[in-house]
């Protein structure tokens, strides 16, 4: 019994590095496999055998680098992949849940919400790597036709309405080089779908006053 604990090998940690680098494998493995329409606009069924790839070829990349890792870090991580690659990636459980108005991303890799109904914003508790950022900004921009590069760092425009994004956006990014930092400078604003009340206007927010929303 001891001898078998002594031989047991250690669970791995996923470095930010490595997961990037399973990510482009795994990526790439799929850009192989299925058509861009298939990534982009695929029916359910072609989605779930999407899924299934990406967790395979997940498993397969940690093998392949001896990596034995918690199933629920295994998991996680092919969850993320596949959130990536079919939605928005860190994004989802946010516009999912359609509870924030707007979402800030700082050079410096943090992430900031605003709640609807709130007037200021708070820290998210994610931490993209730069490649995740710029892969699921470069998706929102599909719409519009348009890329984050070096040769093109600063990007805006206003989002279409989708099933995730109800009344559209308005997305602004400065990346590097001209972003002071290593992730790009990104604001995504949401347009309301429905119009704003009076006690959010007068009372919560205090953007008029009373008398003047009564004229």
């Amino acid at each position: 019994m001891l001898g078998a604990m002594l031989h047991t090998t250690a669970l791995a940690v996923l470095t930010p590095e490595v997961e990037a680098a399973i990510a482009a494998e795994v990526n790439q493995r799929l850009n192989a496999e299925f058509m861009p329409g298939d990534l982009l606009n695929g029916t359910a069924e072609k989605k779930r055998a999407i899924s299934d790839t990406i967790k395979r070829h997940t498993s397969s990349a940690l093998r392949s680098r001896n990596l034995r890792v918690a199933p629920a870090d295994e998991t996680d991580l092919a969850e993320r992949l596949i959130a990536q690659t079919l939605g928005y990636g860190f994004l989802d459980r946010l516009l999912v849940a359609g509870e924030v108005s707007e979402i800030a991303g700082n050079p410096d890799g943090s992430w900031w919400i605003m709640r609807r109904g709130s007037s200021t914003f708070e820290p998210l508790r994610v931490r993209p790597s730069v490649i995740e950022v710029t892969s699921v900004l470069n998706k929102i921009l599909g719409p519009l036709g348009r890329r984050v590069t070096e040769a093109e760092p600063i990007v805006a425009g206003k989002l279409p309405a989708t099933p995730l994004l109800p009344a559209g956006a308005r997305l602004n990014i400065v990346a590097p080089p001209i972003a002071n930092g290593a992730y790009p400078a990104v604001n995504l604003r949401f347009y309301e779908d429905r119009p704003v009340q009076r006690d959010l206007i007068v009372d919560r927010w205090q953007m008029l006053g009373s008398d003047v929303w009564e004229f």
